[in-house]
């Protein structure tokens, strides 16, 4: 039985590391996510900042 037991916890260290790097995972394209839309507006703003007559 003792077999069983460690298999289970094997089986349980691995699911919760799984859902640990999903946790991460989606963090990390959330916080891109975040930063793409930043520089977009940043873009944005810079063109409208920009004088609009080139010498």
């Amino acid at each position: 039985m003792q077999f069983g037991s460690e298999l289970e916890k094997l089986r349980d260290a691995a699911r919760l590391a799984d859902e640990r790097t999903r946790a991460t995972e989606k963090r990390l394209l959330l916080e891109i996510d975040r930063e793409r839309t930043l520089q977009v507006a940043a873009r944005k703003k810079q063109k409208h900042l920009r004088p609009t007559c080139v010498i």
